[in-house]
This record gives C-alpha cells, structure tokens and sequence, in this order.
C-alpha cells in the first residue's frame, strides 16, 4: 500500500471507531451524573488532571521514539528497531516507577486541593486506581509506538477503541446496579490492562523478525537526537500539562466540585473534537516522517499549506457547529442546570478553535524531530497562561472566564507564531510567517462574523427562552457561515485540491 493509502486507511479506522467510543462515553456520563454524582464527577477530572501533570516523567519521549523507529522502518533494519524498542522498553519501565512514587507523595496534598469534598467516601481509594491506571498504560508503550511508526496504527485504535467500548458498557451496567465511583474506576484499569495485553501479543506476532534480531545499541547520532528531543519533549509536555490539565485543579482550589464537574462537561466535547484532530493527525504523521527521509523541500512545502488548508477549514466549522449548537446538547444531555452562559461558551469554542489550529505545525513538529527546537516555547507558554489565569482569577475574580481568557492569550502571544516559525526556518524555508498569515486570514474573519451572527441572532431570540428557537438561530449562523466559506474560497486551488481528495476517497 501507499503512504496516503496507510494514511487514509488509519484515519478512517481511527475516527470512525472514535465516533462509537465516544457516543458510549457520553452515555456513560449521563448515567455517571444520576447515579453517582457531580461531586463525584468533578472529584475524577480533578484526579485525572492531577495524572496528567505527573505524567509528565515520560518526557514526551513517545514521539523522539517513533521518529527514531522511521528510518530503520524504511530500510527493514531489524536490529535497530529491536534496539531502540529495548531502549523505549527499559525508559519507560522507570518512568513507571516514577509516576507511582510522585503519586504517593502527593496524597497528603489531596485535601488542600479538593477542599471539603475529601470526605466523599472512596476519596483516596479512588486516587489510587487513577495511579494504577496511569502505570498500567505506560508498560508497554514501546510496543505501540512499533505499530504506529509502521503506519499501521489503526491496529491499536481498532484495539483501544474496541475495549474502551466494552468497558463503557460494563460501566453502564454497574453504574445501574451498583452506583460505586470505585467499582468504576476498577473496570477502568482492568480495560486498560488488558488493552495492552492484546496489543502487546499482536506486535509480537507481527514483527517477529525485530523481537528475535540481536538489538544493537543507538549510534551517536540517534543517541544525541533522544537527548535534544527528549529535553524539548519535556518542555513541550510541561507547556501542554500545564495549559490543559491545571484548569480543574485550580478551579477546585478557587470554587468547588460542582463548577469542575459543569466545566467538565464542556471540557469532555471539546476534548472530543480535539481527538478526532488528533485521531486524523496521528495517522498521518509517520506518513510525513517517512516523507522527511526524502528531504524534499518543495514538496514539504506544499505538503503542508495543503495540510493548513484542510485543517483550518475543519477546524472552523467545528468551532462554528460547537458554539451554536453546545448549548441545547448540554441542555438534552445533561440538564439546563449545566449550561453556561453564552460568553463563556464563545471564549471555550474560540479555545478550542486555537488548539485545532495548530496541528499543522506540530505534526511537521513530530515528524521532523524539532522538539530541541522548540524547547522553550512550551515553558514559556505555560508560565504566561499559569501568569494570566492567577490575574484573571485572583484580581479580577473572573473564574472560569479568566481560565479561559488565560490560556488564550498565552496562546495568541507564545505558539500560534512561533511553532509555524520554526517549521518554515528548519523545513521549509520557502514560507514566511507573514506568507502564512495571509494564507489563513480568510478564516479568521469566517470566525469573527460567525461570532457576531449568532451573538446578534442570541440578542434578538434569548427572550423566547426556547431550546427549538436556538436550534434555529444556531442553524442559519451555520448555513450562513458555510455560504460564506464557500464564497471565499470556491476558486482557491487548496480548496479545489480538498474537494477532489475527499471524492478519490470516496471513489467518486
């Protein structure tokens, strides 16, 4: 097979088996919330944010391996492969450890973060699988990142995918019988176990050639890639943990439970949308890994504003259909008690959009290796977004708005210029950052008119205080976009270019 037909192969897999796991896991949040609780629910993001900040041990090692698995891919390398997967083996062993020990050291801080609520029954209990579940995960990492180098990574989406839905389904059933957030937790880290148990069994199978090679230890130069790019690789984990996973920790220190777990509910679909960004990058990053051993600046170059073109226009129609249409979603799925006023939810949809934006960049990122590159941006970024949360939140006593307008601003003054910089500096050198913007502005002002249609259209109908008349002011500010869209760029090759991949995918 081709590299777009690997390619397109793993994306389809991936997103379509991301559709079911997650129509599940919404399912299963609403019976989370009647059964057991918003406390509860609140108390969980709390614990997985917390999971998040420790996991950064790993070093954003993943992708400095998979990078590093290319090339010998490419030349059928066996001992090399064998090599570097013992390396990623025995790394990641330790940082195992690592993740379980920091976790015990932060028990005794657990009060002072959730505050009244660790009376909960089951408080610590739960904490520890959260920690159980983490360190199951990372045991064997290196046999994935195998399949994922080899552009067969729809083998383990197929696989996570298929046991996150059982799991889904025995939570459902539990939570029915037994309303118990530990019982939960326990099916959770049973699921991932056994996740990787079959991962793990398939990987050896498949590349038995690899397992049984001699391994044979990383030259110089693969050893001085691992240390510059995990170095970047932990600044990049220290900048994404921080900006992401420190909202509802530092909303459980200034409000409560309750707020975490309303925010969560937001945080859980644009977290949705994010993944199937991610889903679709992810499948085709080592295509573009295999495409960089080629060193063809050209073809990088249209690679990529091809690339920033379809990701631009999926990005803008998901922060168009996610701002008009997540609050009668909520409303349905979750109760009018958890719906946020319309600001906040433009500043979450307007969040969402910046991080979906800048895909792009960090595929080429990944794929190339620059994470030496861009080691302090990440630092950066999460000292300016930590800086303006605390003002926004202690100053001006914001909230959850100050959170939010924090992250964005940390955003808009530290990587959306930056990461594309660096790209066009290291691997494309054709392409300016004033070339680029240009290139994007028709989007931005598809955002900006979208906002303010629905904002008039919000003023005009928010008497009627009807589900059904904001579905339809929400549908003509979608319609009405698209018509837009369409205007702009009906003549632009990009678009022509999308349109005709999107019909030779589809046979047509």
């Amino acid at each position: 097979m081709t590299r777009s037909q690997k390619a397109f192969r793993n994306v389809l897999f991936s997103t379509g088996t991301y559709a079911v796991q997650l129509i599940l896991s919404l399912i299963v949040r609403v019976f989370f919330v009647r059964y057991i609780g918003r406390e509860y629910l609140g108390l969980n993001s709390v614990y997985a944010s917390i999971l998040s900040v420790i996991s950064i041990a790993d070093l954003g090692l993943d992708t400095v391996f998979v990078y590093l698995l290319y090339k010998p891919l490419k030349t059928k390398d066996y001992s090399v492969i064998n090599g570097i997967l013992n390396l990623y083996k025995v790394i990641y062993r330790y940082i195992t450890v690592v993740i379980v020990v920091v976790g015990i050291i932060i028990i005794p801080f657990i009060p002072s973060i959730i505050g009244k609520q660790v009376s909960l029954p089951g408080t610590y209990t739960i904490y520890f699988l959260y920690i159980m579940n983490a360190a199951v995960g990372y045991l064997n990492a290196y046999k994935r990142a195998l399949f994922i180098a080899d552009q067969n990574g729809y083998i383990v989406s197929g696989i996570t995918s298929g046991f996150i839905v059982l799991v889904d389904i025995l939570q459902i059933i539990q939570i029915s019988i037994i309303p118990s957030s530990v019982i939960y937790m326990i099916i959770q880290v049973a699921g991932t176990f056994f996740t990787n148990v079959l991962i793990s069994y398939l990987v050896k199978k498949r590349y038995r050639q690899v397992f049984e090679s001699n391994k044979v230890k990383l030259s110089e130069n693969e050893k001085s890639i691992l240390i510059h790019n995990g170095i970047g690789g932990i600044s990049n984990k220290i900048g994404s943990i921080i900006v992401v996973s420190s909202d509802n920790v530092l909303l459980s220190i200034f409000t409560n439970l309750v707020t975490v777990g309303m925010y969560s509910n937001y945080t859980v679909l644009t977290a949705a949308c994010s993944k199937v960004m991610q889903t679709i990058s992810t499948a085709i990053t080592p295509s573009l890994g295999q495409m960089g051993v080629e060193h063809d600046s050209s073809k990088n170059k249209e690679i990529f504003l091809e690339l920033s073109f379809i990701i631009y226009s999926f990005s803008t129609f998901i922060f168009v259909g996610f701002f008009c249409f997540i609050t009668p979603f909520v409303t349905v799925w979750v109760g009018k008690i958890n719906v946020f006023p319309v600001f906040l939810t433009w500043l979450i949809s307007i969040n969402l959009w910046m991080n979906l934006i800048r895909t792009p960049s960090w595929m080429f990122a990944d794929s190339f290796g620059l994470q030496w590159i861009q080691r302090w941006k990440s630092v950066v970024e999460a000292i300016a977004n930590l800086g303006f949360s605390l003002v926004f939140l202690k100053i001006f006593n914001l909230g959850i708005e100050g959170i939010i307008l924090g992250t964005i601003l940390s955003t808009i003054l530290v990587v959306l210029w930056y990461e594309p910089l660096t790209v066009f500096k290291h691997i494309i050198p054709e392409l300016t950052l004033k070339k680029y913007i240009n290139f994007n502005l028709p989007f931005i002002w598809i955002v900006v008119v979208s906002s303010l249609l629905f904002f008039i259209g919000n003023l005009i109908v928010s008497h009627y205080n009807s589900i059904f008349v904001n579905l339809i002011n929400s549908c003509i500010t979608f319609f009405i976009t698209c018509a837009i869209y369409f205007v702009f760029f009906r003549k632009n090759k990009y678009y022509k270019k999308m349109i005709n991949r999107i019909f030779m995918l589809f046979g047509k």
